[in-house]
């Protein structure tokens, strides 16, 4: 066997390193930022545009608390059947993933406002007024959602008959014309959109949903506590609503 060369080796030792080779285009890829840093970037930017939705949802939370008339109402209502709201505690400004405005935490007793969706003011205002409903009827009549599916319909029937079937609002949901009867168009907007929130929260089959809307609607639909009309989106008619409403007690001042 050939013995090592001692003195080639301290030669070659002795040699100045070679200059490193450039890196050709595909070995310089591996030096740029890696897709996990990339995504981090993207992450950085979304909490950053979440704490900005959520500071502006406050915002207009806070507003619609001290101006609206009719969040103002629900809130004292709310107060004069022994359930005040503590405005930390029971709203919660969050992003939602579905395209809904807003939902009611019967568990928590909380109003969920979705902040990623909600960008205005008035929007806000109809979303607490419509879930202040379902915290006011569960407040007075120990609602049993969504176990009770006739508690279910007969709540979303008033909230929807309140604050989102205005003849404006059913027109741009397809629900009415300028042809017909505002009262029996009314009506229908409610029956339809009332079937759809509880279908939202439950496994029934469409059908199902219309029937038990329909059992209770007329019941339901007539009940007005605690705004005594059905107010539409005008804001004078609001404010005349309200004052209505302090016959029977309540006051939003």
């Amino acid at each position: 066997m050939a013995d090592f060369d001692d003195s080639k080796s301290d030669e070659s030792d002795a040699k100045s390193p070679e200059k490193p080779q450039e890196k050709t285009f595909l070995e310089s890829l591996d030096d740029e930022p890696s897709r996990t840093q990339e995504h981090k970037w993207g992450d950085g930017w979304r909490d950053i545009k979440e704490k900005r939705d959520h500071r502006g949802c406050e915002e207009r939370v806070s507003r619609c608390m001290d101006h609206d008339p009719l969040v103002k109402l629900m809130v004292a209502s709310l107060a004069h059947k022994g359930c005040p709201v503590n405005r930390p505690r029971h709203i919660s400004c969050e992003p939602c993933d579905e395209k809904v405005s807003g939902g009611f935490d019967v568990v928590n007793n909380q109003v969920v406002i979705c902040q990623n969706h909600l960008k205005k003011e008035g929007l806000v205002c109809n979303t607490l007024a419509h879930e202040f409903t379902h915290a006011y009827d569960k407040c007075r009549a120990k609602l049993d959602v969504p176990n009770n599916l006739e508690h279910l319909a007969c709540t979303e029937i008033r909230a929807v008959s309140f604050f989102n079937c205005s003849f404006r609002n059913a027109r741009r949901a397809g629900h009415a014309s300028i042809f017909g009867r505002i009262k029996e168009q009314h009506q229908e907007c409610v029956r339809k959109r009332a079937a759809q929130s509880v279908l939202a929260v439950t496994k029934i089959s469409p059908e199902e949903a219309k029937d038990v809307v329909e059992k209770v609607f007329d019941r339901c639909y007539n009940d007005l506590e605690p705004i005594g009309r059905i107010p539409s989106q005008k804001i004078k008619d609001r404010k005349n609503a309200c004052e209505e409403a302090e016959r029977f007690g309540f006051t939003y001042r």
